[in-house]
C-alpha cells in the first residue's frame, strides 16, 4: 500500500510539473525505481506465495478480470484524466 501511495504522488507531481522543469527528469526515475522494486516484489515473493496457497483456476479468473479492469481505465479514465490535465511545454 506504501508502495502504490507512493507511485501515485509522484504520478500527481509529474502531472504538475513543466516539460522543461529540471525535477521532472528526478520524479520519473524515482517512479520508475518505485514501480520497478513493487514489481520486483510481487514477482519474487507474493505472487509464489498467492500460487501455493489459491487454486490455480481461481487465480486464472482473478488474472483476467484484472486485465478487463486495467483494459476500462486505459481506455475511458486515463485518457480523460490526460485530457484534462495535459503536462504543460
Amino acid at each position: 500500500l506504501e508502495e502504490h501511495t507512493q507511485m501515485r504522488r509522484l504520478v500527481s507531481e509529474i502531472l504538475e510539473l513543466k516539460r522543461s522543469d529540471p525535477r521532472l527528469d528526478q520524479a520519473f526515475g524515482q517512479l520508475e525505481n518505485v514501480v520497478r522494486d513493487h514489481v520486483q516484489e510481487e514477482e519474487n515473493e507474493i505472487f509464489p506465495k498467492a500460487r501455493e496457497k489459491i487454486d490455480a483456476a481461481v487465480l486464472e479468473r482473478a488474472g483476467e478480470e484484472m486485465k478487463r479492469a486495467m483494459g476500462a481505465l486505459e481506455n475511458e479514465e486515463l485518457i480523460a484524466q490526460a485530457d484534462e490535465q495535459p503536462v504543460a511545454p
